[in-house]
């Protein structure tokens, strides 16, 4: 018997594992809101903390392989700088409200 088979939840891999874990709930996210930029704070109805792990992601992109990198990007909205795009997202409803004298 394997050791993987005597202790469930273990794994050779955690690291892939954990990455599938967190971009499988991004794939949903993704489904039902159609962007990949979810806040900081959110969390998945199972309770995964799905901001956190994007966070995560952005923060530590150079320690992402480029297939990792090539997923993430692959997601419908994913940006690497939230808080430029939240600006410009923010900037341009501004703008569609009449106020063009900023």
């Amino acid at each position: 018997m394997l050791l993987d088979e005597k202790c469930p939840g273990w794994s050779i891999d955690y690291e892939k594992e954990a990455f599938l874990e967190g971009f499988s709930h991004l794939e949903k996210y993704v489904s039902e809101f159609g962007h990949a930029c979810p806040l900081s704070d959110h969390e998945t109805k199972e309770g995964f903390k799905l901001g956190m792990w994007i966070q995560n992601k952005r923060f530590r992109k150079k320690n992402l392989t480029e297939e990792r990198i090539k997923l993430l990007e692959s997601m419908d909205g994913w940006v690497w700088n939230s808080i430029t795009v939240r600006w410009e997202n923010n900037f341009r409803r501004l703008r569609k409200t009449g106020f063009n004298n900023l």
